[in-house]
């Protein structure tokens, strides 16, 4: 009685015993609140969508990152936004409005270019295929948002990217 249901629960297959929780509350979710820690098993389609999708700013909280998020004003910068701020929705509307479906068509040109540039790249110097891959990957990122074109692995730009992508990957 101490610790109710928590001996149907077993950590090899968790799944199991919160999916069958989750059927007799008719929604699909199931809550526990094990040692001071509180879970949310979201068992259906319909659950997920909900709590995540449609309700996300309400129960999805960022971390506070100090160094990336509030002494650098990142106001701006969409992932360090909370859900329910009036920024976030005003800068996902953007992103989703500029790098949609629609919009993402026009930059097949750019980036089948850069694909073709990296696959010569790969095929005349397969040894390489780090600096190519990152070239690649971060340069088709600063064609298609900024419209610069990377010339090689040690582009100032790239560096300085990789350089923010590290910092941010250390603080969180």
């Amino acid at each position: 009685p101490l610790l109710g249901n928590l001996g149907d629960f077993t950590s090899s297959v968790p799944w199991l015993a919160t999916t069958q929780w989750a059927k007799k509350t008719f929604l699909g979710v199931c809550y526990l609140h094990v040692f001071e820690q509180e879970i949310i098993f979201l068992s259906s389609e319909d659950a997920a969508s909900d709590f995540l999708n449609k309700r996300g700013a309400i129960y999805s909280v960022k971390p506070k990152l100090k160094m990336v998020g509030e002494f650098r004003s990142n106001d701006f910068r969409l992932p360090f936004l909370n859900y329910d701020s009036e920024s976030f929705a005003r800068q996902q509307r953007f992103v989703k409005k500029t790098l949609g479906l629609r919009s993402i068509t026009d930059c097949h040109p750019m980036i089948r270019a850069s694909t073709n540039t990296f696959l010569s790249e790969i095929i005349n110097s397969l040894s390489h295929h780090l600096e190519h891959s990152r070239k690649y990957a971060g340069g088709l990122v600063l064609s298609v948002v900024y419209g610069y074109q990377a010339c090689n692995a040690d582009d100032k730009f790239l560096k300085q990217a990789e350089f923010c992508l590290d910092i941010i990957a250390n603080e969180i």
